[in-house]
């Protein structure tokens, strides 16, 4: 498993980019071909993180 936070809405170069529209923590496991991700709202602010 690994992870990566974004500070700032983006597009990180990981992963052939993984790309969100609020702050957030992103972990992220590569499972037989698929990628499962966890996202986590680290400010506790948001109500829907999409």
């Amino acid at each position: 498993m690994s992870g990566i936070v974004l500070y700032i809405n983006g597009t990180s170069k990981i992963k052939g980019g993984i790309t969100e529209n609020q702050p957030c923590d992103v972990l992220f496991e590569e499972k037989e071909r698929q990628l499962e991700l966890f996202l986590s709202d680290a400010t506790h602010k948001l109500s829907i993180l999409s």
